[in-house]
């Protein structure tokens, strides 16, 4: 039994001793680790030694793992798996109501926010890192529903009384609630929304036409929090996700530009009505371009970073990238180009460098990024 005198303070101190001194190897936790501004731990021998500072001797009679990961975390400290301390990351969909929460007027907002945790398998698993997806269920308000914004997971999930900014928890928006006060909270900051179809999210039809997507446990449980995506659900869906994005120029989005390749035409910018508006991203001109840099280069990495996933990842990261337009289509007009000015205007980059590059205008970001890796 962990002594309920212990405080964080304690723990603290017990953290801060072992910086100084250490631990005998045999103590190295086997599964779990408690992290600590980016440091990792093994949690029982930081409780043990916290004992010392509250009650004058360390801890022996008692156990590791669930109790000790508990207390620690009521505490509000950081308790992860071993192995998920990984470069792989793992792929959620968070699930909200509209009925109890004023999910929209969230996500307008702001851009950090907590999402509840529901499950105990899920708070040792939800690391920083992770991708996650918010579904706005249908509840009794809205009759399109799906997924409304990507984010990533930006702290692992705490005790609702232990989050960084409790002011951004938006307990001000629930409609109705029988949540408890000691709940665990994920921290997130959202990089893409999309409320309606006309923005581009992605609705439950278009996900159950979909054979990968519609196995997704959401889709067929429907009732939960916290869904984890298998890597080839997570795959389909960032692909749909990105095939659906609209350009923010409402207007420039509405034009055709036609390019003339090899002798057939890419409709790049033809519309979709019949789902809602959309670019039509021509598979065989990317396609080509990834042919063509596979000649030249011999493997695929990213142009800006020169991340390669195949040498990282191994074989399920082989063929895996995404191809960016160095200069934006709606910067076109009605401009046409021939084979290869069309190719040297798509780019192989990474998801991670794809993200950072529309985050301002695309030309200079793309160029201002690639300087910070010295890449020639």
């Amino acid at each position: 039994m962990i002594p309920s005198n212990i405080s964080r303070k304690h723990v603290e101190q017990a953290i801060e001793e072992i910086d100084k001194t250490g631990y005998p190897a045999k103590r190295e936790s086997t599964k779990f680790d408690l992290i600590h501004h980016g440091k990792r731990y093994p949690p029982k021998v930081v409780v043990s030694k916290a004992n010392r500072f509250a009650n004058g001797e360390e801890l022996t009679q008692f156990s590791g793992g669930e109790e000790t990961n508990q207390f620690l975390r009521r505490l509000g400290f950081k308790i992860v798996l071993r192995e998920s301390i990984k470069t792989v990351r793992k792929t959620w969909i968070f699930q909200g109501n509209p009925s109890h929460f004023e999910i929209d007027r969230y996500l307008s907002e702001q851009t950090k926010m907590y999402w509840s945790v529901t499950k105990n398998k899920h708070i040792e698993e939800i690391q920083a890192g992770d991708i996650v997806y918010l579904w706005r269920s249908r509840g009794n308000r809205y009759h399109s529903y799906g997924i409304v914004a990507k984010g990533i997971i930006s702290a692992s999930p705490v005790p609702k009384s232990g989050v960084n900014n409790p002011e951004l928890l938006g307990d001000d928006l629930w409609l109705q609630t029988d949540e408890k006060y000691d709940s665990y909270k994920a921290e997130m900051v959202i990089d893409e929304v999309r409320l309606n179809e006309q923005s581009g999210m992605l609705t439950v039809d278009m996900i159950r036409s979909d054979e990968i997507l519609s196995e997704m446990s959401i889709v067929k449980l429907k009732v939960g929090t916290n869904f984890e995506l298998t890597d080839e659900q997570a795959k389909h869906l960032e692909a749909m996700w990105s095939e659906f994005r609209l350009d923010e120029n409402s207007e420039e989005d509405r034009q055709e530009d036609l390019f003339h390749i090899s002798g057939y035409t890419v409709q790049e910018g033809k519309r979709r009505m019949k789902i809602h508006k959309r670019r039509e991203r021509d598979s065989k001109l990317r396609e080509m371009k990834i042919k063509s840099f596979m000649i030249q280069h011999k493997r695929l990495f990213c142009e800006i970073c020169n991340f390669d996933f195949e040498a990282v990842y191994g074989e399920i990261g082989k063929g895996f990238i995404e191809v960016h337009h160095y200069i934006p289509l709606n910067k076109m007009g009605e401009y046409r180009m021939n084979a290869n000015e069309a190719l040297d205007n798509l780019k192989i980059i990474c998801a991670n460098c794809h993200r950072m590059v529309h985050r301002g205008d695309p030309v200079e970001m793309f160029e201002t990024i690639k300087k910070l890796f010295d890449i020639p």
